[in-house]
């Protein structure tokens, strides 16, 4: 083989051995986009639910939908289950899905008022289920009770029981395996109205003057669970 030839051969062997590693990188860099898309976490429940979420973003978390102020507001079991599942929940929760064609797991907080009955509650949270498994039929839903308050303060707005009703709740759905999972404690809050929480000072206060919804540190406290729990 002259010189030339040889050359020829030699970049020939070296250019298919290039192309060869360019796809096994392009491979691996595919395979590894693939393995780390975590599909996105929908939700559904009240103002303090979605302060919550808005909470995780504030912790950092990036797994949830992101939820504008307005959504949800007064979002109880009762009200969602309202008007037949034809309301301004239900057409929030489809826009969402719409833009998140993926979501496949959802975090469901329990939400009531004080004037909605156990008997209420219940019959919501089994219709709400099913329409989530329409919407979405290979859903996996991991419901939580509404957050706490550090005592004696009570939401007036949930009553004094309400967080525990919707706890009874939660641990009843998982057990008759309506949903596939209880989903985490994001914890209570500390407050300084009306009658103020053991503690409380205006220095650790976790509630916005309503003493209900959390402020923007309490929002911070309650969705550091949802990212520990979620990542």
């Amino acid at each position: 083989m002259n010189v030339r030839r040889w050359l020829e051969a030699v970049g020939l062997k070296m250019l298919l051995a290039a192309s060869l590693i360019c796809l096994v990188v392009l491979a691996n860099g595919s395979a590894t986009r693939a393995r780390g898309a975590v599909p996105p976490i929908g939700a559904i429940g009240c103002s303090n639910s979605r302060d919550t979420v808005n909470g995780y973003h504030l912790d950092g978390g990036a797994r949830f939908w992101q939820l504008s102020s307005g959504q949800y507001g007064g979002g109880t079991l009762v009200a969602w289950a309202g008007n037949d599942l034809n309301n301004t929940y239900w057409s929030q929760f489809e826009l969402l899905l719409s833009q998140h064609p993926d979501t496949t797991r959802i975090w469901w907080s329990l939400c009531t008022h004080s004037t909605d009955t156990n008997a209420q509650n219940f019959a919501a949270a089994l219709a709400i289920v099913a329409k989530v498994r329409q919407l979405i039929p290979n859903a996996v839903i991991f419901v939580s009770a509404v957050n706490g308050y550090v005592a004696p303060h009570v939401c007036s707005l949930l009553g004094a029981r309400g967080p525990q009703r919707m706890q009874a709740l939660a641990d009843a759905l998982v057990s008759q395996k309506s949903v596939q999972a209880a989903g985490p404690d994001v914890g209570s809050l500390i407050s300084i109205n009306q009658t103020p929480s053991d503690g409380a000072t205006t220095d650790n206060t976790q509630t916005q003057s309503d003493g209900c919804h959390p402020n923007t540190t309490g929002s911070r406290h309650l969705g550091r669970a949802l990212r520990t729990f979620f990542g």
